[in-house]
């Protein structure tokens, strides 16, 4: 197996030593930190309008009974005529 570390006493020298606080610039708060490092966003306003469409939706309109009347007899009928025959042809033979 390959080592990858093979020098692991290179940083000994400054291991111990404290960490560094600047005394003349404030600590950065942790959001402006986070902000800092947030991948860049070449595209800002654009998830608000994707969530803005997907919320503007019409209402679901519901089908009548006459509507859902029809679309069975246009089932039936294709299934009467169209495939009940072929299935009537290809059992005989």
């Amino acid at each position: 197996m390959e080592t990858y570390f093979y020098n692991s006493h290179k940083y000994d020298d400054i291991m111990g030593l404290p960490h560094h606080v600047s005394a003349s610039r404030p600590h950065m708060p942790r959001g402006d930190r986070a902000a800092q490092f947030s991948p860049f966003s070449a595209l800002s306003g654009f998830g608000a309008a994707i969530r803005e469409t997907g919320r503007q939706t019409d209402p679901r309109i519901g089908l009548t009974f006459m509507s859902v009347y029809k679309i069975k007899n246009i089932i039936t009928i294709r299934y009467y005529f169209f495939i009940f025959p072929l299935c009537i042809f290809y059992c005989i033979f």
